[in-house]
């Protein structure tokens, strides 16, 4: 569908599905800045309705990789995780059960929280997936393409897009446009690293 950014007016195209939780946050790609564009009426936002537990293992195997997060960044060693159907904590690793995350990322870096940030991994009514990333509070803010998200936002994740933990980079990769853990790794190992920014207030 075609929605309208609220500050420069352009046209931008995004999926019919990005609906299915509520109204997105979308990011500009012209103007670069965030907005929760006007939803036609007749679009539907309402969540799916649950299913019968017979049907949901037919329909949702919790081993399938959903998607990939490769740190792709100066100062932190080159590692791929895969993600899952439903939620799921990302952050520095942690010696302490009570704060390691569901993801943890091998990394010197701390400006990293242990739980920094969350992405969520949906069935939309299409048969794919969608992903909604948030902050998880952390000290040091998400960046999802060199832009902040502010407390409370849930971003729509597009193939591509670079996440910023701490001063950490990581590449999101689909399995729309890659086979496996392997290729989305080999993908983004040949692009170039992203810019690093560093944000002083929250």
């Amino acid at each position: 569908m075609l929605v309208q950014c609220t500050f420069c007016k352009a046209k931008i195209k995004i999926a019919d599905t990005a609906c299915d939780r509520g109204i997105p946050i979308v990011i500009c790609p012209i103007c670069k800045k965030q907005f929760k564009p006007d939803v036609p009426k007749e679009v539907n936002i309402e969540k799916e309705k649950p299913v019968k537990d017979e049907e949901t293992k037919s329909l949702f195997n919790d081993k399938e990789e959903a998607g990939w997060l490769v740190v792709h960044d100066e100062k932190t060693s080159q590692q791929t995780l895969s993600l899952k159907l439903g939620k799921q904590v990302i952050g520095r690793t942690s010696a302490f059960d009570d704060r390691k995350a569901d993801l943890m990322i091998e990394t010197e870096d701390e400006y990293m929280s242990r739980q920094h940030f969350i992405i969520t991994v949906e069935r939309n009514t299409a048969g794919g997936f969608n992903y909604y990333l948030s902050d998880n509070s952390a000290k040091n803010r998400t960046l999802i393409n060199t832009k902040a998200l502010k407390k409370g936002d849930e971003y729509i994740l597009k193939d591509g897009d670079t996440i910023q933990a701490g001063l950490t980079k990581i590449v999101f990769k689909t399995n729309n446009n890659v086979k496996n853990k392997r290729e989305a790794t080999q993908v983004v190992t040949d692009q170039p690293k992203a810019k690093t920014v560093i944000v002083y207030d929250y």
